[in-house]
């Protein structure tokens, strides 16, 4: 197991800093912050980008490890559990394709909606 590495020189523990971002977080109300997605807004619950699901019978076999979600935190965690040795992996996803954000949330003419530098060492640590 790999360790965190030592914090940055002069970086403390700021309690009334915490304190503060504490009650900022517990002061919203969590999903109640949020609105249905009920009547005219309901159509934004559909995936207009691929074909209606497959009719097909539920899966009954089992996996070493399940993902939750194939957005780009699903595809790292994928790619990090195979480079540990891990092969039997299975993605939950929602969407018709992996993409997560990316795939919901499409700007024509735009290939990455986000700073692509962000992305760019792990180009090149998964060889492409």
């Amino acid at each position: 197991m790999k360790t965190l590495p030592p914090p940055p020189p002069g970086a403390v523990f700021n309690a009334e800093e915490q304190a503060k971002y504490r009650a900022f977080k517990e002061s919203r109300e969590g999903a109640a912050d949020y609105m249905a997605m009920e009547g005219e807004f309901s159509k934004y619950l559909e995936d207009v980008y691929s074909a209606p699901p497959i009719e097909r019978d539920a899966l009954t076999d089992e996996c070493e490890i399940l993902v939750v979600g194939a957005g780009f935190a699903g595809l790292l965690l994928w790619y990090k559990l195979r480079e540990a040795g891990f092969s039997d992996v299975r993605f939950c996803e929602r969407g018709g394709d992996v993409g997560g954000t990316w795939y919901w949330n499409r700007y024509p003419g735009i290939a990455c909606d986000v700073e692509s530098y962000s992305y760019l060492p792990l180009l090149e640590e998964m060889g492409y």
